[in-house]
């Protein structure tokens, strides 16, 4: 039985770009993936990589739709923007129209970007095969929003899995399977190394985007409050899943708005650092779980 390395890769929006410095890092130091899971933007990220095991390809690919019309109509920057305005008197006001305006969408509909929108930009990045015939072996993680029971995919149409993973409650419309609807899969399990070690890796690399409460502190108010705890409780749940990792990769993008995905660059640059900086940990540790099958104690 050979020696499988896995990487998980976690939740995070935008700031989940940083995968793509990590699975560049990675390639450069010649340490292959063996299987790849992902939630959320991890499961987009590790689907496209998983097509080709070619980070720069998927680099590229994300570069050009990030650039595209076709992201510019998903109208993620009037959230970013609703978030980020002036905090004098007009600019609050403006804030609390915005903020009003989009629970306004989401309150009457399932989300606030349509299923048809969702589908047709992911369509631009995700390839089009199954997850069975992907060049790495592929895992991705749901949750059913009823029984809040986590929902793996190891096979099936690579789109639908992926809309059904990164379907992030309020923004992205729940995925339809069969009678359940499904909802990104961070809720349950942020960062799935268990589904990477049930897949057969021996040798678990995990890349945490959210590893620290956002830092924004300033506005204190009910909402978020709210926000600010239920963070609060994925957090504790999020370091009971990175406790089965071999390596934890920490990348620290919380200055990054979550719904700022063109902040590529910058993110990318994080990531591969930060992977970079641990590369002699990674190796070390690597070596000794090859060689310690070898010589029993």
């Amino acid at each position: 039985m050979s020696f499988k390395i896995g990487l998980a890769l976690g939740g995070g929006a935008a700031r989940g770009l940083a995968h793509i410095g990590v699975l560049k890092a990675l390639q450069d130091a010649r340490i292959p993936i063996d299987i790849i899971t992902g939630t959320s933007i991890g499961a987009v990220i590790g689907s496209i990589y998983a097509d080709k095991a070619d980070a720069y390809s998927v680099m590229e690919k994300i570069d050009a739709y990030l650039h595209s019309t076709d992201f510019k109509r998903t109208r993620l920057d009037f959230i970013k923007n609703s978030d980020n305005e002036v905090t004098n008197y007009f600019g609050h006001f403006k804030k609390i129209f915005k903020t009003s305006l989009f629970f306004a969408v989401s309150l009457k509909n399932s989300s606030f970007i349509s299923e048809k929108s969702f589908k047709s930009n992911l369509e631009c990045i995700i390839p089009q095969r199954n997850i069975e015939d992907a060049a790495v072996k592929l895992g991705l993680v749901s949750m059913d929003l009823e029984s809040a029971e986590e929902i793996v995919f190891h096979s099936g149409k690579m789109i639908d899995r992926v809309m059904a993973s990164c379907a992030i409650p309020g923004i992205f419309p729940p995925f339809n399977y069969g009678k359940r609807y499904l909802i990104d899969g961070s809720w349950v399990n942020p960062v799935p190394v268990d589904l990477a070690k049930s897949m057969g890796a021996n040798f678990i690399i995990a890349a945490d985007v959210n590893p620290v409460m956002s830092h924004d502190v300033t506005n204190i108010n009910g909402w978020n409050i709210i926000i600010k705890s239920s963070e609060a409780s994925r957090i504790a749940l999020k370091k009971c899943k990175l406790s089965g990792a071999d390596i934890v990769i920490p990348i620290d993008l919380m200055d990054i708005h979550w719904a700022d995905f063109l902040q590529l660059k910058k993110c990318i640059a994080v990531g591969e650092k930060t992977t970079i900086d641990l590369l002699p940990e990674i190796k070390n540790k690597l070596f000794w779980k090859k060689m310690i099958p070898r010589f029993p104690l």
